[in-house]
This record gives structure tokens, sequence and C-alpha cells, in this order.
């Protein structure tokens, strides 16, 4: 049967019903995959009916299995940094197996799983370097892993012939290598590799060509595409014929766009529908591939406006603005790779470009309107936004390159400029963190040679305070607080820059714990709290807190009973709890106004914490007393009363420290008091018994839960698996 069987599923006759779903073939291979004792089937013939079938999780389920028969452990060997490759290390059916399991993985997007495999099976210790760094997306580190290890085989080959079963692994620096260029927007290196003589490769030309405006390489790459392009990659083709019908010089052909797209949109549909059921990884460059079709569409549009008849209507000018207004607010999401975002920015380059030429070209458009800066202004924020989420996904190097790019465009606006300059010098300031004294001092030199004349004074006070952050890691103190000051002087609501100098007075106080220098840093929190919303100002607040937690002498409790006053009482609601544990210690007395003037506005929200705290301290105290007076001596009653009814003074406990939630609760009282007494009733309320059926349907939940753990314990043999004497005293005890 295993002999008839692999022929039989590989047969072409199924093919049509590859787009059906549930497929007769899906069904028999369902089937099959449960029989006993297994019915062994090739690795490479479970890849193919993963692929093409949709039966992508069984395949990999099935191989899977077949790895673990085959004596494959979990464990990886530690390697020493001197090894090549362990000759033999794997036989041939475990090679076959891992290949097509890694083919899956890499499909799939599990990106985990297949590090997790090749972490195992590598021969060479660079590839494991390269792939962990890959995973946390150091994509330089990798690169340069990735060529280490180049380097290394090429040496090995020259001293001795290489196993064939090393190839995979060849093949896997080839293409993260490749990866990792995208990543890093090396698209003109990655065009002339993939033009390299003995090595074309016309899918990765078509990929690079267009975005370094290579259309002539485009062309000619697409050509011999089209002559062996996998059914998969059909809608991506459509697609850049699309980018060449819109972007060729010569050969422009806007009529056919609309076709292009619907081709696109419904191949991209159907490869959707051959993809697993629930949504995940693997679906992402689909997802991706839509934002790009539609954009396609967006495009034509644009360039349909800009043709000689069209370019002076107030419609087509109109249409115009609307499509660059939905592409500034349309962005990818942080986390998608790089390599998207650049799909997305430069195929919008191209038309904010050609907006900008058609304007100033255009010789008959009224000299009052500047239509031409639509394009200069969308494009110089497409380069900065772009620039932005380099840098926040830690490829700074990438960023400041793209940052760089900003010099092509002329006339750029003053806030462009600002936010440009603002990018770059957040680059070095990231990069002085890990790098040292030199990005500092490169850092400086850019916020020194800008000319702040041109700029608002929000803009030059961030500037400022920015400086006063690079003052700061060159330990230069005095400056960075003369820098600080200078900011916020000059725009007094800038929270950036008192959350900056905050920031650090704060990292000064830990190291030095003056109190001056806390109080300093608690009034810097709570100016950069006047201005914000909730949410964001969340983080002082909680510095704020943590702060107290080093007070003394009150002088920072001082601070924040002086300071608070700005800040809107609904951002301190989330601190409720916490300022209640602050009222009851030494701190406590000058945070009564602030918990007073948050229960005026928000009385219910302080009332209920109040009364928890007041009752809970009134219950430990009374028994306090109580195991006090239980340890009394009959021969000394009268000594030993007096002392349990006047005890010591105790920072968290004594009644003097218990009388406080009576003043706050006093000073909001007035203002609700029929609020407040409807609330006295409520606690009680709450208190009800459950219901009879209510207390049997908690006791089922409990005996499911139990249930649950066993068989999660015995997950192995589920029905094996046998009650434990303490589930059976509960059943027994519940009913």
């Amino acid at each position: 049967m295993s002999g008839e069987m692999g022929p039989f599923l590989c047969s072409g006759s199924h093919q049509a019903q590859r787009d059906c779903q549930p497929s007769a073939l899906n069904c028999f291979v369902e089937a099959m995959s449960q029989c006993v004792p297994p019915i062994p089937i090739r690795p490479c013939v479970l890849k193919y009916l993963g692929k093409t079938h949709n039966l992508w999780l069984r395949s990999t389920l099935m191989l899977e299995t077949q790895a673990f028969e085959k004596g494959l452990s979990l464990h990886v060997k530690p390697r020493q940094s001197t090894e090549f490759y362990e000759q033999e290390s794997i036989t041939p059916p475990q090679q076959e197996i891992l290949d097509s399991l890694a083919e899956l993985y890499s499909l799939l997007q599990e990106e985990d799983m297949w590090a997790g495999l090749w972490q195992k099976r590598c021969k060479f210790p660079e590839t494991s370097t390269a792939i962990a760094y890959e995973q946390h997306g150091f994509f330089e580190q990798a690169q340069e892993s990735y060529e280490k290890a180049m380097e290394k085989a090429r040496k090995e080959h020259e001293r001795s012939n290489v196993s064939p079963a090393i190839f995979p692994e060849y093949q896997l620096w080839e293409d993260h290598w490749i990866r990792c260029s995208k990543e890093l927007n090396q698209w003109e290196p990655l065009t002339e590799y993939g033009q390299s003589k003995g090595h074309i490769n016309p899918y990765l030309v078509l990929e690079c060509a267009w975005r370094v405006s290579n259309w002539t390489a485009m062309k000619e790459a697409l050509a011999q595409v089209e002559l062996s392009c996998p059914k998969e990659m059909a809608w991506k083709v459509n697609m850049h014929r699309g980018y060449l019908a819109i972007c060729h010089p010569d050969e422009q052909q806007l009529s056919f766009i609309e076709r292009l797209v619907e081709m696109a949109s419904s191949l991209a549909i159907r490869e959707w529908r051959r993809l697993p059921h629930i949504v995940s990884h693997v679906h992402t460059p689909l997802l991706q591939a839509a934002q790009q079709i539609i954009e396609l569409q967006e495009a034509a549009q644009i360039n349909l406006g800009l043709q000689p008849a069209n370019l002076g209507r107030n419609n087509s000018l109109h249409d115009m603005k609307t499509v660059v207004k939905t592409w500034r607010n349309r962005l990818p999401i942080v986390s998608d790779d790089l390599s998207h975002w650049s799909s997305i920015f430069m195929w919008r380059q191209h038309h904010y470009q050609a907006i900008v030429s058609a304007y100033e070209n255009n010789t008959q458009h009224d000299p009052n309107t500047n239509n031409a800066m639509l394009g200069v202004h969308a494009s110089a924020s497409a380069i900065i936004q772009y620039g932005k989420i380099g840098r926040k996904q830690g490829l700074v190097n990438v960023a400041l390159d793209i940052l760089s790019r900003i010099h092509t465009i002329p006339t750029v606006p003053i806030v462009d400029c600002f936010q440009k300059i603002r990018q770059q010098v957040k680059c070095y300031l990231q990069l002085a963190g890990v790098m040292g004294k030199n990005e500092c001092m490169q850092g400086l030199e850019v916020i020194e040679s800008t000319n702040l004349k041109y700029f608002t004074k929000e803009m030059t006070a961030e500037f400022y305070a920015l400086k006063g952050m690079f003052l700061a890691q060159i330990n230069k103190s005095e400056e960075a607080n003369k820098a600080f000051s200078a900011a916020v002087q000059m725009h007094d609501v800038l929270v950036k820059a008192w959350a900056m100098w905050g920031d650090y007075l704060e990292n000064i106080f830990v190291k030095e714990r003056q109190p001056q220098l806390g109080v300093s840093a608690i009034t810097c929190y709570l100016h950069a709290c006047r201005h914000q919303n909730e949410s964001k100002s969340r983080k002082y607040l909680a510095k704020v807190l943590w702060l107290l937690s080093f007070d003394d002498k009150n002088a920072l409790a001082d601070a924040v009973d002086k300071y608070c006053i700005g800040v809107p009482p609904i951002q301190w609601l989330a601190w409720i709890p916490q300022l209640l544990t602050c009222l009851v210690g030494s701190e406590g007395k000058p945070l009564l106004n602030l918990i007073s003037q948050v229960g005026r506005v928000y009385p219910q929200a302080v009332y209920f914490p109040i009364r928890t705290l007041y009752l809970t301290l009134k219950i430990e105290q009374r028994e306090r007393y109580k195991s006090d007076s239980g340890q009394q001596q009959p021969s000394s009653v009268g000594a030993q009363s007096h002392s349990a009814s006047d005890p010591g003074p105790h920072p968290r406990h004594g009644p003097h420290v218990a009388l406080q939630p009576h003043h706050a609760h006093a000073a909001r009282a007035a203002p609700h008091p029929a609020l407040l007494a409807r609330g006295h009733c409520r606690p009680d309320g709450l208190g009800f018994r459950e219901n009879w059926h209510e207390e049997v349907l908690r006791q089922l939940q409990q005996g499911l839960a139990k249930c649950h753990s066993v068989a999660f314990e015995k997950s192995g043999a589920v029905s094996d698996a046998k009650i434990t004497p303490h589930t059976l005293n509960f059943v027994k005890r519940s009913w």
C-alpha cells in the first residue's frame, strides 16, 4: 500500500480539487493519518500535499512525527567555536525529513519553529549565530555572520570535498543574506547581485529594480519571470506589470491598470483560500499585498490626473489631494518588516516626484497656487516616517541613510526640516546609549550646525532639550541643566522638555540621594503632566510615586503637595491605591490635600478605597489590642492595661495614622453628602450569599478544572488517567 500511495497522492488528476475545500483528497489524507500502524509516506510527498492541497498543518504534524520516529532529539548539542561541521551526524532519511519540515515551517512563517530546527541541524556555528541575530532583528550582525559562514565554507572547499548534505545550509545562507539585505534597504547591491553573470536571478531583479527606478532591468526580468512563473506568484507578476505600465517612461499604459488590478486581486484571493483557515503569520504577505494592489489602483488615478489634458482641472487636483491624504493616513504597522515599509514608501515616492515634476513643468498653471508643494511635502513626510520606523526597529544606520535622502528634495518646508533633524538627532541619541561618546558628539554637532532662527519657539525648545540629553550623556551636568532650563523657559508647556529634564534629575538623584534633586525631579514630572492626557501621563506619575519611597523628611511629599495643583484630577484616578498607601506612611500628611482635591471631583472613585482602608486599619488595631490584652499577667493588670490603651507609635498601624482616613473622608463628604450617604449602604449589599444553584455551578466548575489538570498531567495517555484521591474526596464532599 505504501508503494501505491505515493503515486496516487501526487497524481495530476487531483489538480481539479486544488481550490475545493474540503476536497476528497483532503479527507483521504486525514483518514490515512489515523491508520494504525501508520502508512509511511515520503517527506517530499507530504511537503507537496501541504503546499498544493491546503494540508499545511496535517503535513507538518506528520513530518514532525516521522522526525521523532527516526530518533531525532529535541536537545541542542553545545557547539565549539572552532568546529566546522560534524560529518555524517544526520542520516539521509533524517535529512530528507528535516529539509521538507524546514521548508514547510518557512512557508508557514513559523520563524521560531524554523529557527529551532536549524539551530539543531546546522553544521556551521556561524549559521546558528546568524539565525539568533536575525530572530532578534539584528540584521546587520546577521548579515555579517552569514558572510563569515560563506567565507569559512569557501576555505573548507579548498581543502577537501564537501558532503551534499551541507547544500541546504548553503541555500539558507543565500536566502537569508538576501533577506537581511532587504531589511537593511540595500536595494542597489541586490539588483547588481541578481544581474551578476553566472547567477542571474530574475525574481530578485524584478523585486529590486523598480525601487531604484531601473525600469529597463525590470522589464527584462518580468519577461523572464512570465515564462516560468509558479501559480502562487501570479498575483505578484500582474502587480509588477501594473508598476511597469504606470512608471515606465516610454511605455506608459494607464488603460490596462484596472484589468491588472482586478487580475492581481482575484489571484491573491485565490491564494488566500489555499492557506490555513486560522489566520496567522502565513497570511501576512497577502494582507500586505492587498495594500500594494489598492495603491497600484490609486497611483493610476494620480497619473491620470497628471496627464496634460487633465492637469489644470479642479476635479483632478481634488482627487489627487484625496489620494495623497489617504496615503498619509494609511500606514503599515510598526511591527511590519522594514522591507514592507520600503515597498509602500518607495512606490509612493515615484508618484510624489511625478506630481512635483508635472506642476513645475506646467507653464499654464496659476502663479498664485503652488501645487508642486503638495508632492514636496508628501515626499518629505514619507521619508521622515520611513526613517522613524527604521529607528524604532533598531536599524539606526538604515534610518540615518534614509533621512539623508531628504536633501534630494528642493525647497523642503520648515516643518519637514525640523522633523528630519529631530529624527536624525534621536538616532544619534539611540546610538549613544550603545556605542559611546563619538555618537554623542555627532548628535551635538547636528544641533549646533542647525540655524534655529527659522524654527518656532516650540521647535527650538525641543532642540535645546535634546541638546541637554547629549550633554548629560557626556557628563557635562551644568551645561545640561542650562540647556533644559532654556528649553522650558522658551516654551513652558513643552511636555517633552520637562520629561527629559525630570529623567536626567532622577538619574542623578538615585546616584547621589540629594533631597533637592528629588524635589526638582518631581517638580519636572508634575509639570510634564499638566498638558498631557491621562494615558501618557501615567509613566510620569508612576515615577513621582516611586520617588516618594525615598522620602525621609517629607521634602518630596511637600513638593507633590505644592505642584500637584496644575495636574488634572483625572490623571490621579489610576493611582488612588498607591496614594492611600503613601497616606498611611510617614509621608502621608502632605498628600491629604491632593486626595481631597481628587475626591471633590470624583467622590465615588476615592470614597470606596478610603472606606476599605479605614475599616482594614480599624480591624487591625482591634486585633492588635486583643492580642496585647491576652498577653497580660494577672499580677500586673493595671500596668498592662495602661500600656495596651496607650501603645507606642508605629509608622503604619498607630491610632493616629488610622484617624487620617477620617479626616480625608470628612473633607470629601461636604460637597456630596447625599451621594456618600448612599455609598455607605452600597458595600453592605455586596455581601449577599450565593444561591444553591450558584453554589452547584461553582462546585461543578471546580471539579471540571481538577479533571482538566489531571488530563493535562496525563496528556500522553488520557484514557488511562485515574482520578486522584484529592479529586475523589472533593466530589464526595460536594455531592
